[in-house]
């Protein structure tokens, strides 16, 4: 599971049309002191099912390739998330991993129980898991979150609120899957797991086992129907 990778459009390209292939290598020259989304560096994930993950609130290709990469040079990390370095090569494209709407929401299900401590969450969550409730969240248990959320809301300083946004988008990725059309459904859950994973990372006083973490919701398979 673990490999480091980049995605691409299917004409090889990133951000201002930068080009890639096999055995292309790109260097930056900017300052390695600047944020990770800035041009001293150039991105990758350190598994190919984080960038499946994480690619509509990131670089949001559209039907992506995805390419095994070597890096060097100085590293930096974004909470294991996703890294940055300033010499990278694309060695060959590698196989886009698929993973199912069902499995997105278990992924960010189990990363939310690592920092929403609400009994009654944590009770729904861990049956869903199990396959034993097949309801989606109670009225109850979204109220409670977003009367969390207004009364922990900081613009200042959001982490505490981090939390509460984690299980926040968990949540909105049922109501995606009821409420969109066919085609959109897809997108929607995607950018809602992306942005779940995000803010439990972030809240998290240490980086998630985000690859037990992947493991344990890739092994969701078809428990349940979804609507």
């Amino acid at each position: 599971m673990k490999k480091l990778c980049k995605l691409t459009t299917q004409n090889n390209l990133t951000l201002n049309n930068t080009l890639w292939g096999e055995g292309i290598t790109h260097q930056t020259n900017g300052s390695i002191l600047k944020k990770l989304c800035t041009n001293s560096w150039i991105h990758y994930y350190n598994s190919p099912y984080l960038a499946v993950l994480l690619n509509s609130i990131h670089g949001d290709f559209v039907n992506p390739k995805l390419w095994e990469v070597k890096v060097s040079g100085f590293i930096k990390s974004d909470r294991d998330l996703k890294f940055g370095a300033t010499k990278v090569t694309t060695v060959k494209e590698i196989l886009l991993p698929v993973i199912s709407i069902e499995q997105k929401i278990a992924i960010a299900i189990l990363c939310t129980l690592h920092v929403y401590k609400d009994k009654e969450y944590r009770e729904w969550a861990k049956k869903w898991l199990s396959g034993e409730c097949k309801s989606n969240p109670s009225n109850r248990i979204i109220f409670k979150l977003k009367e969390n959320i207004k009364q922990n809301f900081n613009p200042t300083n959001y982490k505490k609120e981090n939390r509460y946004l984690a299980a926040k988008w968990c949540c909105s990725s049922f109501m995606y899957l009821e409420n969109y059309y066919k085609g959109e459904i897809d997108y929607c859950v995607a950018n809602a797991i992306g942005y779940s994973v995000t803010y439990a990372s972030i809240f998290f006083k240490k980086p998630l086992n985000l690859f037990n973490i992947i493991k344990k919701g890739m092994d969701i398979k078809s428990r349940r129907t979804l609507p």
